[in-house]
């Protein structure tokens, strides 16, 4: 019998998101180029390039409940141990980078989502209008946004993926610098 390998990655992509460039805006995007070839008779039909955009932060309006795997405390639980972390697991263990528009610096990428916890009072409800679908929040004061958030250099350590394995073993083929199929 061998003893369990746990190893931690700080991210994790898939399929077209390895091939991302940095971009100032909130949807990353890449230049497709595509030769068609099928005719027969050794014809290349040539495609005009396109410059592609695919979904950001700003494009996610909800999150399907089947994503989510676990979550500690369950909901409605009011005793929860105040020096314990509350968290959530995804199914797919890429989704909390899958929407960051932006390239992994020093093997470090900010996630897209945060779970944020917050009492009664450090907060102010918003809720949905025309050109914002979703419920939001403000803190009331900067204090408790500084006591509460991590410093921006700091996020990427919040999100990690759990890796049953020994990511340093000759078979470990998690991490690559090929992306996925799509």
């Amino acid at each position: 019998m061998s003893i369990a390998t746990y190893s931690f990655l700080p991210f994790l992509r898939q399929g077209i998101a390895n091939k991302l460039e940095d971009t100032p805006e909130a949807r990353a995007t890449f230049d497709v180029k595509l030769d068609v070839h099928g005719d027969g008779n050794g014809i290349i039909t040539p495609v005009p390039d396109k410059h592609i955009q695919i979904y950001g932060p700003g494009d996610i309006v909800g999150i399907d409940r089947r994503m989510i795997v676990k979550t500690d405390p369950l909901n409605w639980i009011t005793n929860f141990e105040p020096n314990y972390l509350p968290y959530v697991d995804f199914y797919d263990e890429d989704f909390p980078w899958r929407y960051t528009p932006a390239t992994p610096k020093v093997q470090r990428l900010i996630p897209w989502i945060s779970l944020i916890v917050l009492a009664d009072g450090e907060f102010e409800e918003g809720h949905a209008v025309v050109d914002q679908p979703l419920d939001f929040f403000t803190v009331k004061t900067a204090a408790i946004a500084h006591a509460f958030f991590p410093p921006i250099d700091q996020v990427w350590a919040w999100a990690h993926v759990h890796y049953n394995g020994d990511l340093t073993a000759t078979d470990a083929t998690i991490v690559t610098d090929q992306p996925a199929s799509v």
